[in-house]
Order: structure tokens, then sequence, then C-alpha cells
């Protein structure tokens, strides 16, 4: 039983490897015929991500593309592979990842247009950063000519959606922090610099206006004492009425 399951091991991992060195063989041959294959005249193409409009790609996660395949011409063109790879923003002969390829065979006919969905999975493993991503779709025409047009070459952002850093978002909470301390700062450096107010007992601000200020002034001082003192010493010195 245990050389058994050691044997059926053995053949899954056989199968993988194989797996893996056919796609490797299949990417090769795909760049190989890329370098030779132009695209027709008669096709137009477009892309968009549905998913994700704004390029903005996570790891280790299925993501999709569209691709509009639209036939301008007389002849009808059968697709045969769609491709995608991920390569270096700056040097697009260096190839990064390898994505499965589509196998079909859709004929578009004259006047027609078709939208494929092409899926690929950015390995999780990937460093979280800018690539450059290749989408090529290889097709004949009725006399069995080959093309290959490139529907997608562009920069996307790979990133890991645990630690994405939304860099609008923030600017805009320290602009609104910021300006929140600016006005608290000038209300409060206003209010210092009127003076004339109090707490009240349930801790509001209230304002004072200048004769309260000024009685409350001449009660506290000893100015209420030199007053009194001066009347008494008035009344000393005035005659007594007969």
């Amino acid at each position: 039983m245990f050389k058994l399951l050691v044997c059926l091991l053995c053949l899954i991992a056989f199968a993988v490897g194989q797996d893996e060195v056919v796609q490797e063989e299949e990417a090769q041959e795909q760049q190989q015929q890329q370098q030779y294959l132009t695209s027709s005249p008669f096709v137009l193409t477009s892309s968009v991500f549905p998913r994700h409009p704004n390029g903005v790609v996570p790891l280790g996660k299925l993501s999709e593309i569209l691709i509009g395949f639209k036939n301008v011409g007389q002849k009808a063109f059968n697709v045969t592979i769609i491709h995608g790879s991920l390569r270096h923003p700056q040097d697009l002969s260096t190839f990064i990842q390898n994505f499965t390829s589509w196998r079909g065979g859709v004929l578009v006919r004259p006047g027609q247009h078709v939208t494929f969905q092409y899926y690929f999975f950015p390995d999780e493993l990937l460093e979280p950063k800018d690539y450059a991503l290749v989408v090529n779709a290889y097709y004949t025409d009725e006399e069995n000519y080959n093309y290959a047009s490139t529907f997608y070459n562009g920069t996307i952002d790979v990133h890991d959606e645990g630690v994405i850093f939304d860099l609008q978002t923030s600017i805009i909470w320290l602009i609104l922090i910021g300006g929140f301390g600016a006005g608290a700062y000038y209300v409060s450096t206003v209010l210092a610099g009127k003076g004339g107010f109090k707490l009240s007992s349930g801790g509001a601000a209230e304002s004072v206006n200048e004769s309260e200020r000024n009685k409350e002034w001449l009660e506290d001082s000893n100015v209420k004492s030199w007053k009194e003192k001066k009347e008494k010493s008035l009344k000393q010195k005035s005659p007594s009425k007969k």
C-alpha cells in the first residue's frame, strides 16, 4: 500500500513537471512566432479590465481582461491562441511570468466583432510593483496565412491587497486634518487676542462687557475701601445741622 502511494505521488509530480515543461515550450514557440508574424490590417483590437479598470491587479488572485476582435475585411479569421505574459517594464524581452494560453478555434466572419475573456493569475510570490502586461492573439485567414495582434501592451500595478496603500485618500485626510488644526488655532488666537471671556459653571465661554469688569474690579480692589474712608471723613468734617 505504501509503495503504491509513493508511485502515485511520483506520477503526479511527473505530470505536473511535464505540464510546466509543455507550457514553457509553448511560450517559447509563441515568442518565436511573434518575431515573424504581423497583424492583419483588417483586424481592429481593443481591451479593458472589467474588474480592475484602473490597472491595479492583485497578487495571487485570478484577474480578467476582455479583448475585442473586430473583422473589418472581406475574409473570415480563425482565432486559435490567446497568450499573456508579465515582462520587465523597461525591457519587454525579459519575461517575468508566462500565463496559461487560451486555445480554441473561434471563427470571426467579415464585419463581426467578438469579445474574448482571458484570465491570468499573477504569482503571489512576485514582488508588488509595476510590470508590463502583454496579451497577444494568434489567428489565420481563409488562405491559412498566420497573423498575430497585440491586444494589450501596457504597465499594470501588481500589488498585495493585504498592504495596499491608497496615497490619494491619505493625502485628502492629511489636508482635512491640517485644515481643521489651522482653523482651531486661528479661533483660539482670535479669542485670546480679544480677551474678556470666562467660563460659566457649565464650562461654556461667555463674554463679559466692559462695565461689568470695571464693577468687579472696584469691588474686589482697595478702591472700595478708600472710597468708604473718604466718605466717612467728609461726614465728620461737615457741620451738623441744628
